[in-house]
């Protein structure tokens, strides 16, 4: 199924994405570099999360994979488009606390929202 932005009805800034997991759905909302945030019922619930939540989640904890270090670290997004992410690492058994990285081409299996 294909993805469907929705947009902020106020100034059409792209809050996220919905896209249904079947014709029927349930549908998923995803951030704008669609990463998966909640499953709903219908279209227009997973709508209305977006325009609520859609850039507000951007503020909560994230995880970012290193690479190097093979493992996952707690990370803050400091500014995030379609394309990328740049984020300032918070986790402090990180050896570069509070430098700011880039991230090209963010997906689930390199940036994954904190699980608590």
């Amino acid at each position: 199924m294909e993805f469907k932005a929705v947009l902020r009805e106020e100034d059409d800034e792209l809050m996220g994405f919905v896209r249904a997991h079947s014709e029927t759905g349930p549908f998923e909302a995803y951030t704008f570099f669609k990463y998966p945030l909640q499953v709903f019922n219908t279209e227009r619930q997973a709508e209305n999360f977006l325009q609520t939540n859609g850039l507000r989640v951007l503020m909560e904890r994230w995880c970012f994979f290193d690479e190097t270090h093979q493992d996952w670290y707690t990370c803050q997004i400091t500014e995030a488009n379609t394309r990328q992410i740049k984020y300032t690492i918070t986790d402090l058994g990180h050896p570069d606390l509070f430098t700011t990285h880039v991230l090209l081409a963010p997906h689930p299996g390199n940036f994954k929202l904190k699980e608590y």
